[in-house]
């Protein structure tokens, strides 16, 4: 059954469309006769759906929390069932209603502030500590299902609402711990915190729960150390957190009051942490993304067998001549053969694109480390930091094939350098062939990489 704004249910008036989901409609509506403002819910047709919710209507209905929606009216007719509650505050202009939930604000604003994240997490916290007393899990919190009502954080949308003891797999994607998704248990408290942990990271980075943990360069981290640590500790797995208790103190771990959050002896330990954590992801990310791009050249061990040929396997023994024009170039065995493997356009335009990747790399890490070198801390905290940044380089190389292939290239070239002698042994020949071969693996990594790319293309 449709409905639209201006009609008329029971005694509840339909003023605005709010939004749909998977279990039904909302509406903005008043009581005709109190002239009170109301959300107010339509389930969906579906008797799976319509049994599901109410089910966790009837396990909602003794929840009395400022941090909890209310639940003002259920009822059932022969065609629908509906159920009013608190309405969001409006922050639409004049007669216009707008709901004001942190989906609607983050779509405006991207990120919110620290404080603001603050304080909303710790209400929100209050009434998950509440509802999880009751021996109930929400499984279902994220951005669009939490309000603003008389300018507190409120929990919404508890149509999914269950004892921890009968529960079955439900919830967003995204905001769904790792364990629950595997299967190996039902949902309890340690998820709702999990999906809270997830909702605190959008609100501080601006990024969806699926790109966690990646932290963007581009945001402000200021204070923001005991978000980071919190929601780090909740979405790991196991999770070192238990209860929203504990998640509420190590929010507040520093020690603040009021509206301070943070106190001047912790800001060089956040500080750290914070750029700690920035420098993991964004050293990470920042260059790892930048595709080469490669010719539609043939394989390098094409390349490789055909420049083979050319290597004639002589003695190292051989004499030389005793006498050579003064113009001529006398090279070494080995840079023959190095020569010999490195001189196409293909390996060349590699080599040039790996060369430039590394470069970059070594300047992000320096310009990361004296970034971190603006920061007072104590030793301690200086160490983790700077370690930090050294492991997110390291890897970062792992996972780029460039970056790779120009290290390598450095252990070759060393390894030439080091052996400039006229009589080269035929171990130091098996040692640059085998270089040369892992140089010449990772150059087809690549090259197989770019060829799936353009098929993607």
């Amino acid at each position: 059954m449709n409905f639209r704004e201006g009609q008329t249910i029971g005694s509840y008036k339909l003023l605005r469309h709010c939004g749909s989901g998977a279990y039904g409609s909302v509406y903005y509506a008043e009581n005709t006769v109190t002239h009170h403002f109301f959300a107010l819910k339509i389930l969906n047709a579906s008797e799976k759906v319509s049994e599901r919710e109410l089910r966790g209507l009837s396990n909602y209905k003794n929840c009395r929390h400022p941090n909890l929606l209310q639940i003002h009216h259920i009822e059932k007719t022969d065609e629908i069932i509906f159920y009013t509650m608190d309405a969001a505050d409006n922050v639409g202009d004049g007669e216009k209603y707008i709901p004001d939930t942190l989906s609607r604000r983050l779509e405006q604003k991207k990120t919110l502030p620290v404080p603001e994240i603050l304080k909303m997490a710790n209400e929100l916290l209050d009434g998950l500590a509440f509802l999880h007393k009751q021996g109930l899990v929400h499984r279902d919190i994220k951005p669009d299902n939490i309000l603003w009502i008389d300018g507190k954080a409120t929990l919404a949308d508890i149509g999914l609402t269950a004892h921890t003891e009968n529960t079955s797999f439900a919830g967003t994607p995204g905001f769904i711990s790792d364990s629950l998704l595997r299967g190996k248990k039902t949902a309890t408290p340690d998820d709702d915190l999990y999906a809270l942990g997830k909702v605190i990271y959008c609100a501080l980075t601006g990024c969806s729960p699926r790109e966690y943990p990646h932290y963007p360069g581009d945001v402000t981290i200021s204070d923001a150390g005991p978000l980071i640590k919190t929601y780090t500790s909740v979405c790991e797995s196991p999770s070192s957190v238990s209860s929203s208790e504990e998640m509420k103190k190590l929010l507040n771990s520093t020690g603040s009051s009021g509206g301070n959050y943070c106190c001047s002896k912790t800001k060089y330990i956040i500080a750290a942490v914070c750029v700690a954590v920035l420098l993991i992801i964004g050293i990470f990310y920042s260059i790892y993304d930048k595709k080469s791009e490669t010719d539609s050249i043939s394989p390098v061990t094409q390349v490789v067998q055909k420049q083979d040929k050319l290597i004639k396997k002589t003695s190292v023994q051989t004499s030389l001549i005793t006498s050579t024009p003064s113009d001529a170039v006398i090279v070494s065995e080995l840079e023959l053969i190095y020569d010999n493997r490195s001189k196409s356009r293909f390996v060349a335009k590699v080599l040039k694109e790996a060369e430039d990747a590394l470069k970059n790399l070594e300047v992000d890490v320096a310009e990361k480390l004296r970034e971190l070198n603006k920061h007072k801390m104590n030793r301690e905290n200086y160490i983790l930091a700077r370690n930090a940044i050294f492991q997110a380089k390291r890897e970062h190389i792992a996972k780029d094939t460039l970056c790779q292939i120009a290290l390598k290239e450095k252990e070759i070239q060393k390894f030439l350098l080091t052996r400039k002698s006229a009589e080269i042994s035929f171990v130091e020949i098996e040692n640059l062939k085998k270089m040369l071969a892992s140089r010449q693996n990772l150059m087809e990594k690549l090259s197989t990489g770019s060829r799936k790319e353009q098929k993607k293309l």
